[in-house]
């Protein structure tokens, strides 16, 4: 099966589903529209197809439409009642300590973004990461623009720390959290599990030019030995922060899908 480069699998092998623990959930409609109506016809699909549609959509996440991104497979996907929970926007339980891909959806990181100030709130105005991403994802080669969007999403489970505190020893078992919970970023939107030096060179840029102009005075040894970008950063409030980082990320993954269509 070569169908827009889909993974060649079999997809009525419903043993391989259930070795997999997935828990299918499907969008079709599976019945008439008025239950009180008598029909002759019976279910528009066998729960065969259906399991085979949906194993289809678990290899090809490109083929999900937005509902996969926003709802998932229900408010309480992912979730483990045994593990440590946060309570998130959407009030979901995200378990942090043992992230699931199924319990992560967009809008509770866009939301979690744009209300996490940048440099540990030393800034002269308050500038969400929200924002931040949106930057990054438009200076890094558009190939890389959903994980430049992405990077951080992180903060949204684990919030965010300084980097000389972060890299210290003491921290190591933070850096192993973070580093679980952006697998799970990774595999829920199907990125690449290693962040492009790309995405870190646009980061590291846009830093610079961050500590330009929302700093007070930044120190001569502020040198990232990167040049700033040409153009003033203005913060926005956190809601304008998460509207423009929900919006890039609609783009995104529209020309995601868009670009799958060509290869076909």
């Amino acid at each position: 099966m070569n169908f827009f480069d889909i993974k060649s699998i079999d997809l009525f092998d419903t043993k391989s589903c259930k070795d997999e623990n997935v828990s299918f959930n499907t969008r079709i409609d599976n019945s008439v529209p008025d239950p009180n109506c008598v029909t002759e016809f019976g279910p528009i699909a066998t729960e065969e197809e259906i399991n085979a549609i949906n194993k289809l959509y678990l290899y090809n996440q490109t083929l999900r439409g937005d509902d996969y991104y926003y709802n998932g497979e229900g408010i309480d996907s992912g979730f483990n009642e045994d593990e440590a929970w946060i309570q998130t926007y959407s009030g979901r339980r995200f378990n942090p300590l043992n992230p699931n891909y199924k319990a992560i959806v967009i809008q509770d990181i866009a939301h979690a973004l744009s209300n996490i100030c940048r440099f540990t709130g030393h800034c002269l105005n308050f500038y969400s990461v929200a924002q931040h991403c949106v930057l990054v994802s438009y200076i890094c080669n558009k190939e890389n623009s959903l994980m430049g969007l992405l990077h951080d999403a992180t903060e949204a489970y684990c919030q965010d720390l300084s980097s000389p505190i972060k890299r210290t020893p003491e921290l190591k078992s933070y850096r192993d959290l973070e580093a679980k919970i952006q697998l799970a970023v990774c595999k829920k939107f199907s990125l690449n599990e290693v962040e492009s030096p790309d995405v870190k060179n646009a980061d590291l840029v846009l830093l610079a030019t961050e500590a330009r102009d929302l700093l007070l005075n930044p120190r001569k040894d502020f040198d990232l030995k990167v040049k700033p970008l040409p153009f003033t950063i203005v913060p926005l409030p956190p809601a304008e922060a998460k509207k423009l980082f929900l919006e890039r990320f609609a783009e995104l993954i529209s020309e995601r899908k868009y670009d799958s269509r060509k290869k076909f």
